[in-house]
């Protein structure tokens, strides 16, 4: 599935379509509005150039191999939050790669040795 315009052409395609294997969203206008959209059924990947419309509830639902989102308004926590359910969770077996984005406010820092997370030593 491919979505090019306004997050809220985002929006209504999302509400309306179930995404079952890829979503690309090449949206670059931003809409206040903050849709509540539930789970993206992505399997092989989420791309959006501008991430901005998606929140906590939905980032959890993600379970694609490749998961790219520019332009982010996401949390440390919310981030944090993902990246716990990803290591304890048998339900998020096919996240292989994520690559979050921000927008320029930044997400503070995360705490990596909260996941068990060692330094790589090469």
């Amino acid at each position: 599935m491919i979505s090019d315009g306004s997050s809220d052409h985002t929006k209504h395609v999302l509400e309306n379509v179930t995404i079952k294997k890829s979503f690309n969203d090449k949206s670059y206008l931003y809409s206040s509005a903050n849709p509540y959209l539930g789970a993206l059924g992505c399997t092989d990947h989420i791309n959006c150039e501008n991430a901005s419309w998606i929140r906590v509830e939905t980032l959890l639902t993600l379970n694609c191999e490749y998961v790219e989102l520019k332009k982010a308004r996401l949390t440390a926590e919310d981030i944090m939050d993902y990246l716990k359910k990803w290591k304890n969770s048998g339900g998020m077996e096919r996240v292989r790669k994520l690559n979050i984005m921000h927008t320029n406010v930044g997400i503070g820092p995360l705490d990596f040795e909260e996941l068990g997370a060692m330094r790589w030593d090469p």
